[in-house]
Formats: C-alpha cells, sequence, structure tokens
C-alpha cells in the first residue's frame, strides 16, 4: 500500500536495560514505518522486546541511540501525539463506564460537556448503550475492552498504537473487537500500529507486518500483504502469507528456546 508520506519512522533504534549480572540488549538497529492511513502489524517472540518499541514512541522511555520521527520530525519525551491502548485495560474501578471513557479526554482539558455526548454516542455505537453508568467490575472481558477501545478513540488522535489489545479475550470475543477494529479502521481512516502474537489478527487488518527477531531484536522480515478488504482465513492467498510468516516466527522462536544457532 502506498498511503504517501511516512507519517511515523522508526530510524536506526537501539536499546539496552542494565540488570544485575550484565546489560540486556533489547533492540538493536529497528527499523520501520507506517504511512498516513496505514495499518501496520508487529509481530515476534515472546519478550523479544516488541513493547518496548511503543514505550520508546509514546516517549516513556528514551532509546540509546537512533531518531523517531514525527514526518520530518524528531520527537523526545512525552508529546502527546499518539493513543496508546495496551492488553489491559486499566479501567478505573471506581469510575463508571461513561467516566472511564471521557478520563483520558478530560486529562487533555477537552470540555466535558461535548465528551460526555461523543462517548454516549460512541458507547451506541459500540453496543454499549444503557451501561454508561456501570461499574467495571459489572462488565464482561469483551465489554470492558471496548471500553477502553472507545476511550481511545476519544483521544483524537490520529495514529492509534495498539500493545495486544485482544491478547486475553476468548476466540469467540476476540472475533468480534477484530470486527469492531475492522469498522473503526474503515470509518475513522486512523493510522495503526499493532503489537501482536496472533498471525492471522495481524494478516485480517494489515497492509504490512514487521518479523522481529528473538532478542536482542532486528527486522528478519517485512511482509507486504496483498489482499483486499474485509479478508477470510480460508482464502487461499491468506493461507499462503500465513504459512510464510509462521516459517519466519518458527525459526526465530527455535533460536529463542536454543533450539537451533545461526
Amino acid at each position: 500500500m502506498d498511503s504517501g508520506k511516512n507519517q511515523l519512522r522508526i530510524v536506526d533504534i537501539t536499546k539496552a536495560f542494565p540488570s544485575d549480572q550484565e546489560q540486556i540488549d533489547v533492540l538493536d538497529c529497528i527499523n520501520l514505518s507506517v504511512s498516513s492511513g496505514e495499518f501496520v502489524s508487529i509481530l515476534g517472540p515472546s519478550g523479544c522486546g516488541k513493547s518496548t518499541i511503543f514505550n520508546l514512541i509514546v516517549g516513556l522511555i528514551q532509546p540509546d541511540s537512533g531518531t523517531i520521527l514525527l514526518g520530518d520530525v524528531p520527537i523526545h519525551g512525552v508529546t502527546g501525539n499518539f493513543a496508546y491502548m495496551q492488553q489491559n485495560d486499566l479501567l478505573l474501578p471506581w469510575r463508571t463506564v461513561i467516566q472511564n471513557v471521557v478520563v483520558g479526554a478530560e486529562i487533555q482539558s477537552k470540555q466535558k460537556a461535548n465528551l460526555t455526548a461523543k462517548a454516549t454516542k460512541l458507547l451506541e455505537w459500540v453496543g454499549l448503550k444503557g451501561f454508561e453508568k456501570s461499574y467495571p467490575s459489572q462488565l464482561s472481558g469483551g465489554m470492558r475492552q471496548r471500553v477502553a477501545l472507545i476511550r481511545t478513540l476519544l483521544l483524537e488522535k490520529e495514529i492509534l498504537l495498539l500493545d495486544e489489545p485482544f491478547g486475553s479475550l476468548d476466540a469467540i470475543t476476540r472475533s468480534s473487537m477484530h470486527q469492531l477494529l475492522f469498522e473503526i479502521f474503515q470509518e475513522w481512516k486512523k493510522t495503526v500500529l499493532l503489537i501482536t502474537h496472533d498471525i492471522e489478527e495481524a494478516l485480517l487488518f494489515s497492509d504490512r507486518v514487521y518479523v522481529l527477531s528473538d532478542r536482542p531484536a532486528t527486522v528478519k522480515d517485512e511482509v507486504y500483504v496483498g489482499l483486499e478488504r474485509p479478508r477470510s482465513v480460508t482464502n487461499l492467498e491468506f493461507i499462503s502469507y500465513k504459512q510464510q510468516l509462521l516459517d519466519t516466527l518458527e525459526v526465530e522462536v527455535a533460536k529463542c528456546r536454543g533450539l537451533i544457532d545461526f
């Protein structure tokens, strides 16, 4: 997909963390990009540093070397340019659904009356009308993730960073969340960067998929997904892409477990 100018670029990023015994090298010269309106996924073995990339993008930590650019402008520290959704919904248990949805936007000092109206409309859109005054403990896992997703959208950022947001859900609930995410991508025209362990999830949405190696992570493969949306997991071309990604990942997982060394 040619979406024009790169909106987000990660250039030669390296990151290590200190430990009691020795330095832990996590990322080694990572290069990736996301163009405006594009959906890009990052796949890799567990613990290879995928979430570290997101923490670097949003400015929670700083790289040891390399540059992160938004457009042509290097970014440093927390900029507020991204909406970040994690696997844990992070809903505040003492706040109602509607209060949880607006909390991030409230912190950004947006007008509360407008926020409530927008939040109410969005909750109806995702099938949560009537739950505005419920508390997180009264919701199912899928309902909680819908609340978290709407909270992320209400921040009204052009770039969404999704860190395994559906990883803890059962298969049926995850499928319904996939449908919702597809509708959001089509309707809202957002730029999305997704971290996932799920090959099918990556292929259902992505224009491109980056595959990371075992730690210290490097980009082992970049796969362009030339399939029209909506996509089916039973499509022969889809299955071919899945096998290509699986073959690459299996090598990296084997290296992670010490089964091969090359």
